[in-house]
C-alpha cells in the first residue's frame, strides 16, 4: 500500500468531480414534452394548459381535476363558450367579447378587464372589473364585488351546476351560504348608491336559464339551493341540501 503525502491527498479531493442534481434535473410537462429550465417549463404550461387565448367561435372546456387549483388565464376570445370546471386559482380575463363564460370555483381574484358583450357565470373570493362594457354576471362571491371604469354591468346570483361542484367549491375555500354578488362597489360612484348609472340587478325575468355544461348536474337542481340576504335564489351544484 502507497500512502499520499498530505498534498497528494489535497489534490485527490479537489480533483473529484461534484454531482450537480441541478444540471441532471427535468421538468416534464402535462403533454410529455421535456424542459431542462423550470422557467420554459412553466411558460409553456401555463400557455398550453392553463390559458385560453386568441380563440373564435369556439367551444372550449377545462374538465374536473384538469387545472387543481392553479391559476388561469382567458385573453383575445371572441364568441366562444367556455367551460372552467374545476376549482383554481386566481384567474384574469382580458380583451374578450360576445362570450359565454363559467368559472366554477376561484379560490382567489377573478379580474376582467376590457371585456365586451359577455355573459359570466363565475364563483370566486373577489370579483373584480375595469373597462368592461354590456357584460352579465351571474356571481357567486365571497366578497364585495368591485367594478371600475365600467359600464352597463348587470349582476343576478350564480346560476350554474356540474357534478363536481360542491367539492370544487370547499377546494376553493367558498361556503355557498355567504353570498355577496349583490354588494356592487362602483370605484366611479362617489355616492355609492345602489344601482347606479354603471350597472344594476337583472330581474327574474331577465335571468338566463340554468347553466349546467355537464348534463348529468342538471338532475341535482330539484335538491340543491342557497339563498342570500336578497331573498334570491341561486342554484348550484354546490349549495347545502335542503
Amino acid at each position: 500500500n502507497v500512502e499520499l503525502t498530505n498534498d497528494q491527498k489535497v489534490f485527490s479531493f479537489c480533483c473529484v468531480p461534484k454531482r450537480s442534481t441541478r444540471a441532471s434535473m427535468k421538468f416534464i410537462a402535462t403533454d410529455g414534452t421535456v424542459f431542462e429550465k423550470r422557467s420554459e417549463y412553466r411558460k409553456y404550461e401555463m400557455e398550453t394548459q392553463y390559458s385560453f387565448r386568441n380563440k373564435q367561435n369556439e367551444t372550449l372546456t377545462k374538465h374536473p381535476k384538469s387545472i387543481n387549483g392553479q391559476p388561469f388565464e382567458i385573453t383575445s376570445c371572441q364568441k366562444c363558450t367556455i367551460h372552467i370546471l374545476d376549482h383554481c386559482d386566481q384567474v384574469q380575463i382580458d380583451h374578450t367579447s360576445k362570450t359565454k363564460v363559467f368559472i366554477g370555483a376561484s379560490s382567489e381574484s377573478i379580474f376582467v378587464r376590457n371585456c365586451q358583450h359577455c355573459t359570466f357565470t363565475i364563483a370566486c373570493k373577489q370579483l373584480r372589473t375595469r373597462d368592461c362594457k354590456d357584460c352579465t354576471f351571474y356571481l357567486y362571491c365571497k366578497t364585495e364585488p368591485i367594478i371600475e371604469t365600467s359600464v352597463n354591468i348587470k349582476f343576478a346570483p350564480f346560476n350554474g351546476a356540474y357534478p363536481s361542484h360542491e367539492k370544487d367549491m370547499s377546494s376553493a375555500n367558498l361556503n355557498p351560504k355567504l353570498n355577496l354578488w349583490f354588494k356592487i362597489y362602483d370605484f366611479n360612484d362617489e355616492s355609492n348608491t345602489t344601482c347606479d348609472k354603471n350597472w344594476r340587478y337583472l330581474t327574474r325575468e331577465e335571468e338566463d336559464p340554468l347553466w349546467c355544461p355537464l348534463d348529468p348536474a342538471a338532475k341535482l337542481l330539484s335538491s340543491y339551493r342557497c339563498r342570500t340576504s336578497q331573498n334570491r335564489e341561486c342554484c348550484c351544484g354546490c349549495c347545502e341540501w335542503e
